[in-house]
């Protein structure tokens, strides 16, 4: 049997937060199938037209998409099935949000966490020879287009997984060596309202710290060359005793010496004694969702637990221990003004942050801005065109675009085009400035007149290993020191 997994996406719009990395929660899903299904064979490919499937004309299609791809997964759905009449199952975070919303093309829809679910629906198909609705009405956690009735059904849903540990490693084996990425955890504790992780996974779990470090070395056994790994979780540094117990492992495997990480946090979570663990198991960055320059919106879309100034401590810790803060924003923030919005400017030009990225507010399904949007009259639940919602970045929004939602009516489209431009052209100065940083440092691989003093040469050939040891303190240093940006300017200044 030959399962074709599709990612339906759009790589000519060059959105790298969709094509950088392998969709891993596919990977997992083969994983799991494969481990009880040996005979099935996978083929995982991004595309945005049905052409490759109808030539390696598979037993089954599945189709992963998120909300501002659901076009794409609609209309290849549609023609795949009018041409080869395969059963077609659809999975991602959009129809987990909106079960109802499973294309006319489709069979299935896998709600939420994928593995279990897929293997049921794969199961019952082959058992059966068709989707039968007496068997898919048995299976939690999916909806399913009963077609004598003539409309999708959803079935009661399924309990998270509460051991994750006893998921298979994703197949990582099934898409071609590049950057690599993984999870240590699934969910988030917070409810921030822009953010569907909460509906997705409902509740926060962890893999085990040993269960980490086993991913960890059989992702550099795959591809001994990796350099550096980006951990995807909600919330990396989400409990310290852990974290301290994965730099402890990692560690005494030696792992920090082959790569670095890169993860994600919440401001508030970036304490000493976690710098200090993520400093040890190699942390090279973290991502920070700044979101924006207005404490009182900070506050709103996330609440009271962070705040302005928990931010501008985030980057003050990172730069003292030599981690480097990506910072991202948002603009059109619900009933948002012209003053709030030059305070995130401000914040974007004067924080002494690495570098960043800012996006266009959009409501998405299964987050509280998609409500917001909702009683605004700016979306709806069966919407022709999702493709509406691609995300508008600093990276990403066309001349002339008008065709996206913003959420704030109390600033004119031209002056919201006008600051965000400023943004973005602040965070695409800045990202130039950390790139030429970068490649000035690599070229000349750091010319340490200082470190190569006949002292220090006295002192290494009688102590190697000390030598070795404050050799990397002084390179990281140096690194750490020519990537920082300028001071940053005091909190109030802000602009007239």
């Amino acid at each position: 049997m030959k399962i074709y997994i599709l990612q339906a996406v759009k790589p000519s719009k060059n959105l790298s937060y969709e094509t950088g990395y392998p969709p891993l929660g596919v990977a997992y899903c083969a994983a799991y199938l494969r481990q009880r299904m040996p005979d099935v064979e996978f083929v995982v490919r991004n595309q945005w037209e049905a052409k490759d499937v109808l030539a390696v004309k598979p037993d089954m299609l599945a189709i992963t998409s998120v909300t501002q791809n659901f076009d794409m997964a609609r209309n290849i759905a549609k023609e795949v099935k009018e041409k080869l009449g395969i059963p077609i199952v659809v999975g991602g975070e959009h129809i987990s949000c909106i079960p109802d919303n499973l294309p006319s093309g489709a069979d299935v829809a896998v709600l939420r966490e994928g593995e279990l679910g897929f293997y049921e629906v794969v199961k019952a198909w082959r058992e059966d020879g068709a989707f039968k609705p007496a068997s898919l009405q048995k299976i939690l956690g999916i909806s399913y287009w009963d077609r004598a009735e003539g409309r999708v059904k959803v079935t009661a849903p399924r309990p998270s997984i509460e051991n994750l540990d006893e998921i298979p490693f994703p197949a990582r084996d099934l898409f071609p060596p590049g950057p690599q990425l993984m999870f240590t955890a699934r969910g988030c504790s917070y409810r921030c309202k822009f953010c569907s992780s909460a509906a997705f996974w409902e509740t926060i779990r962890f893999f085990t710290p040993e269960r980490v470090l086993s991913e960890v070395q059989s992702i550099l056994e795959i591809d001994p060359s990796t350099k550096s790994i980006l951990i995807f979780d909600d919330l990396f540094a989400a409990k310290k005793e852990r974290m301290n117990v994965i730099a402890d492992l990692l560690a005494g495997a030696g792992i920090p010496q082959r790569v670095s990480f890169w993860a994600d946090s919440t401001a508030n979570m970036i304490i000493e004694p976690i710098c200090g663990a993520l400093k040890k198991m190699n942390m090279d960055g973290i991502s920070f969702g700044f979101e924006s320059g207005n404490n009182e919106l900070i506050q709103w879309l996330k609440g009271k637990w962070t705040g302005l100034a928990t931010n501008y401590k985030a980057i003050e810790l990172c730069n003292k221990y030599g981690i480097q803060a990506h910072g991202s924003f948002m603009l059109g923030l619900p009933d948002e003004t012209e003053q709030q919005m030059m305070e995130t400017l401000h914040f974007i030009k004067t924080a002494n942050y690495d570098k960043g990225g800012i996006a266009v507010c959009t409501p998405l399904p299964g987050t509280p801005f998609w409500e917001i949007g909702l009683k605004k009259g700016l979306v709806v639940n069966h919407m022709e065109r999702w493709e509406d919602l691609t995300l508008r970045t600093d990276s990403w929004f066309p001349e002339n675009d008008e065709g996206y939602v913003l959420m704030t009516d109390r600033v004119p489209r031209r002056i919201f085009r006008e600051i965000f431009e400023d943004c973005a052209r602040e965070i695409r100065r800045r990202q130039a400035i950390y790139e030429e940083k970068r490649a000035e440092i690599n070229a000349r691989r750091l010319r340490f007149k200082d470190f190569f003093s006949r002292a220090n040469i006295g002192r290494a050939l009688k102590d190697p290993r000390r030598a070795a040891r404050y050799a990397r303190k002084f390179i990281r240093q140096k690194v750490t020191n020519a990537l920082r940006p300028a001071p940053a300017v005091p909190a109030t200044a802000l602009p007239n």
